[in-house]
């Protein structure tokens, strides 16, 4: 069946306008995609030693973090020779930290507080790094009572004390679980610096009159000799925080110092009970429990 003579005239249009619109219009450039922006991506490098030695640090394991919230961006362990890289990093300022057992985890060229960030970019070197990391120490404490023999459940506190960082000297104290038959308590990783030692503990062989502390009428039933305690002592020797002489720890070194307790006559010390009206009947206990004391 063959078209209308009108519906031929406008096939025909048809066909001519369609190739002439895929042309590009007089004047103006073909339309192109831009091409796809590669950032620069940069290396850390460098070699891990050890801060006392100088040798290196085999197995270390090197993190670069963000400056402000320390995330971890890359992670890298150290080769036998020390060597370390960390690849693929957009320019940017970055921490450096690295750990390894034995040592303490440390920021690039740390100091009191204070490191130093790797700044990476164009012209910028940083692939020829070394970094020194600090090992630990360790400290054993030997407590003895007067006749030299070991004392068992010692409770000891090492107390660090901190310097720099404009806030002066701080103490931060840590206290351990009791010791053992052998009286003695061993620590490790602990980070150079100066440390104070306290011990608590409670003669073994004491005998306190418990009938006594509850009525000051009770017949004296306990041997005066044997009524004793320790009192908190620290090292060298002292009773008070005052006289107390620091154990000096450098880095990687392995101290052991010996505290002997010496007994004294015990002192008891009696709190009338607490008047519990107004208080929440919960807590009550607690708040009595907190107010006695025995020394």
């Amino acid at each position: 069946m063959k078209a209308a003579p009108s519906v031929r005239i406008l096939l025909a249009l048809a066909a001519l306008w369609y190739p002439a619109s895929a042309q590009t219009l007089p004047g103006t450039a073909p339309a192109q995609a831009e091409p796809a922006v590669h950032k620069p991506l940069y290396r850390i490098a460098g070699v891990v030693v050890d801060a006392v030695t100088g040798d290196p640090v085999a197995r270390a394991t090197v993190s670069a973090v963000t400056t402000q919230t320390r995330y971890s961006l890359e992670t890298t362990q150290s080769a036998e020779d020390g060597h370390f890289q960390l690849k693929g990093l957009p320019a940017g300022k970055y921490g450096i930290i690295a750990s390894r057992v034995g040592y303490q985890s440390t920021a690039f060229a740390q100091h009191q507080g204070f490191s130093s960030a790797i700044v990476t970019g164009e012209d910028q070197s940083t692939e020829d790094l070394r970094f020194a990391i600090t090992p630990s120490a360790s400290l054993q404490v030997h407590v003895v009572d007067d006749f030299g023999e070991p004392v068992e459940g010692a409770a000891i506190t090492l107390a660090h004390r901190l310097r720099g960082a404009g806030i002066g000297d701080l103490l931060v104290p840590r206290t351990y679980p009791p010791t053992g038959l052998d009286g003695t308590g061993i620590f490790y990783m602990l980070e150079p610096g100066d440390y104070y030692v306290a011990v608590s503990a409670h003669p073994w062989y004491a005998m306190h009159n418990a009938a006594e502390r509850k009525s000051s009428s009770a017949p004296r039933s306990a041997n005066p000799t044997l009524d004793v305690a320790y009192p908190i002592t620290f090292f060298d020797g002292a009773t008070s925080e005052a006289n107390a002489t620091p154990v000096q720890l450098a880095p990687g070194a392995r101290e052991s110092i010996t505290v002997t307790l010496h007994a004294v006559p015990a002192l008891h010390v009696s709190i009338p009970a607490l008047k519990t009206e107004g208080i929440n009947r919960e807590f009550a206990p607690l708040v009595q429990a907190n107010l006695q004391s025995r020394f």
